[in-house]
């Protein structure tokens, strides 16, 4: 009986996962908040007002490379409001974000998306500290976001986010 018990409690103890252990991927797409906010600037550029990022991630689904990808909505207020969309991939695991920008009809002359944002997110899923690289210049820039659980959903936009992949896709 004594046996028994001890088998038991080994068990669970190898079936527990230790404290800080990497959770499973679906967790993270299930906890990654849906808005954000923060400011970027421009490295080496005279100081002025930063640009303000409002994004809405609309849509957060696992690759088939186990990596999230999420997709949704942004405004980015430069002295007049642009509207893009962006994609952020993160890798589950080490937290690593790459996210790009895309043009809309909506977004204002001379905005910039011809690169990418890479950086973090922080493990308690609150803040993504990202650097801009641009591809034809090389021009550097930083943007922070904070989850934002406040912030009013779909920018202004049609109140029923699309669906992640189009019917059929």
């Amino acid at each position: 009986m004594r046996s028994m018990r001890v088998l038991f409690f080994a068990l669970i103890a190898a079936a527990t996962p230790p404290a800080g252990a990497t959770p499973p991927q679906d967790a993270l797409e299930n906890a990654l908040p849906r808005a954000w906010s923060g400011d970027f600037r421009w490295r080496g550029s005279p100081a002025g007002p930063p640009q303000r990022y409002a994004i809405e991630f609309t849509c957060i689904e696992r690759r088939a490379d186990g990596k999230v990808e999420a997709t949704g909505p942004a405004e980015v207020t430069t002295g007049q409001v642009n509207r893009i969309e962006v994609r952020a991939v993160i890798d589950p695991v080490s937290r690593a974000v790459e996210m790009f920008e895309i043009l809309t009809p909506a977004t204002g002359p001379g905005f910039t998306t011809d690169g990418s944002h890479r950086g973090a997110l922080d493990a308690d899923l609150g803040r993504m500290r990202l650097e801009w690289t641009q591809n034809g210049s090389g021009a550097k820039g930083d943007l922070v976001l904070t989850a934002a659980p406040g912030m009013p959903g779909r920018l202004g936009r049609d109140p029923a986010p699309p669906p992640c992949r189009p019917p059929g896709a």
